[in-house]
């Protein structure tokens, strides 16, 4: 999964964060370069220690973005943040130059830096990508899915299951739940086998992080999107890829209209 002949970050595989409910980026985790520090041993390490620092505070602000401890809209700064964090300026600005090149922020000159508003035809077409994708990947991934990956998926329906309805309310962690959402769809992806399509799956996988945070909600609809989830898991165990595509699109279309609707009621808006 690696772009030539470019400096990149190379999406990598990230795990689930047990410890303090924190989201992990099953596609960003990794944030590897692809230079040329080789050609100058000498300069590695301070280059290293620079990309750790820069990565330390892109993985910080993010994580305050997608549990909505920054919430679209609002109004920010790197001293701002260097301050909340505890990470030098210099980091700070290298990841809110990133996460603005990935239109997670928003940087207007003098006026400040925003966290990028979320709308409905922002929706509509991360998930027409969503569908494309997925819909290419359904045939492929019944048949290479492998008993890991499969088993793996078990292991996120059960934390999904406990984080959105099974437990009771209070004790349920929203980013174990979205953390384990996330990655169940990128198994999906990954089993298709095609670098190219997971890459560009990767380039919206933010996105969809805060989005499903948009979407979730406890009672009955939590029992539906555990369904959805289940039927999806039992088509990629048949290898059933018609049956696969199928399921997805019915998850992908009930998911958009409960976004949707989310999103017009923050703005006092009717449903349409």
């Amino acid at each position: 999964m690696r772009a030539v002949n470019q400096i990149t970050y190379l999406p990598s595989a990230g795990k689930r964060n047990d410890v303090d409910g924190r989201l992990s980026q099953s596609c960003h985790g990794g944030g590897a370069m692809r230079m040329t520090d080789s050609l100058n041993p000498a300069g590695a390490a301070p280059r290293d220690e620079s990309r750790a620092a820069s990565k330390k505070a892109y993985d910080a602000i993010l994580d305050l973005i997608v549990r909505q401890a920054l919430r679209p809209g609002q109004a920010t700064s790197v001293t701002v943040l260097s301050n909340q964090l505890g990470i030098g300026r210099t980091p700070v600005k290298e990841a809110v130059t990133r996460l603005s090149a990935e239109n997670v922020l928003t940087v207007k000159g003098r006026r400040g830096t925003y966290v990028a508003d979320v709308g409905e035809e922002d929706m509509r077409h991360i998930f027409a990508l969503r569908r494309l994708f997925e819909g290419y990947a359904a045939p492929l991934a019944a048949r290479n899915i492998t008993a890991a990956s499969l088993r793996e998926m078990e292991e996120l329906l059960e934390v999904m299951a406990d984080e959105s309805y099974r437990r009771p309310a209070g004790t349920r962690s929203l980013p174990q739940f979205v953390n384990s959402d996330v990655k169940f769809h990128d198994i999906i992806i990954e089993a298709a086998g095609n670098p190219y399509l997971y890459a560009q799956h990767c380039a919206l996988h933010l996105h969809q992080q805060i989005v499903t945070y948009l979407s979730h909600s406890d009672g009955q609809d939590s029992h539906a999107r555990q369904q959805e989830h289940e039927n999806i898991h039992q088509a990629l165990v048949d290898r059933d890829g018609e049956a696969l595509r199928n399921a997805l699109a019915t998850h992908t279309q009930s998911v958009e209209n409960k976004i949707v609707t989310a999103i017009h009621e923050r703005r006092g808006q009717p449903s349409s």
